[in-house]
């Protein structure tokens, strides 16, 4: 087994070639460096949840969009539906399956309740 032993000299030597000196920290970032990537940061956090905020508004106003052409489109095939409705009561009061009161009685319910003139 090799000696082990190290003398002062040799440790001098291995800390003059792996010292660290002011030179070798040139370059690095400084105290003014890191305040103004701070700044820059928190510029871009209160950026982006402005720009996340106004996303979610549009996606939110897209999605009523939405929801409105779906209830219009659903409203249309009601109508239609009661067109069917409507002229189905009318064939059953003129094969007088339906009685006159009967016929009031259905064209007035809801969802779209026919006045009787």
């Amino acid at each position: 087994m090799p000696n082990q032993d190290i003398t002062t000299g040799e440790i001098m030597e291995f800390l003059k070639e792996h010292a660290v000196v002011k030179e070798d920290l040139n370059g690095l970032a400084t105290k003014e460096d890191l305040n103004g990537l701070a700044t820059n940061l928190r510029e871009t956090k209160e950026e982006l949840q402005r720009e996340m905020g106004k996303m979610k508004q549009d996606l939110l106003d897209g999605m009523d969009d939405k929801l409105s052409n779906l209830r219009g489109d659903l409203v249309v095939l009601m109508r239609k539906e009661d067109v069917k409705l409507r002229e189905l009561v009318n064939m059953l009061h003129a094969k007088n399956i339906l009685t006159d009161p009967e016929v009031k009685r259905i064209l007035t319910m809801e969802p779209f309740s026919q006045l009787m003139v």
